[in-house]
């Protein structure tokens, strides 16, 4: 199963959830702007940004680790568009 994560690119996973609207929701007491952070998200950003907010999905594996051992980990993108540990 995937899982969907607000990623703020280059430091750390700032919600997750099993909707994209989930991991909105986990994310907002963490970011001092979330309209912003919203905003950015639906709009998308540079790809190459440091720091741009954006919804990525995450493997199980992922989400465990998240969990686990902290937000700031460094995940990888899969070839199938899926970010893993």
């Amino acid at each position: 199963m995937n899982y969907y994560a607000v990623y703020q690119r280059d430091c750390e996973v700032l919600g997750i959830g099993n909707t994209e609207e989930e991991a909105m929701e986990d994310a907002r007491e963490r970011v001092e702007d979330f309209e912003y952070m919203k905003k950015q998200i639906s709009e998308g950003n540079d790809p190459g940004s440091y720091g741009g907010f954006e919804m990525i999905k995450i493997s199980e594996e992922a989400k465990k680790e998240i969990e686990k051992f902290g937000r700031s980990i460094g995940l990888e993108e899969d070839d199938d568009g899926i970010y893993t540990i």
